[in-house]
């Protein structure tokens, strides 16, 4: 049983977080720090700056849904389980990931 966790859940959540941070920080690299550099106002800089989250949320929450859906396709509903009751000390982090973020969106 845990050779199959080891093997396919492990990996999975691996590449989930590692695409996810890649993703963010290719947005990230793409917001402007300093507008005035642009000669745009900070009104402006605000809402190309809340465009460009709102960007890094939506990959987020893509890349979590495939995440579910490629753990979903292995049909084993054991395996997700014990994968989530692993990984339950990351609720509140994920919570308050959450917590904060979705009031911008």
């Amino acid at each position: 049983m845990w050779n199959l966790i080891n093997y396919t859940v492990y990996p999975l959540a691996f590449n989930y977080v590692i695409s996810t941070l890649l993703k963010v920080l290719q947005f990230t690299t793409q917001v402007n720090p300093n507008p005035a550099k642009y000669l745009i106002t900070d009104e402006e800089h605000k809402i190309a700056t809340n465009y460009e989250m709102s960007k890094i949320k939506l990959l987020i929450v893509t890349e979590f849904f495939s995440f579910i859906k490629d753990l979903i396709m292995y049909q084993n509903i054991e395996k997700i389980y014990s994968f989530l009751t692993n990984f339950m000390c990351f609720k509140d982090f994920i919570l308050l990931y959450f917590l904060y973020y979705i009031p911008f969106l």
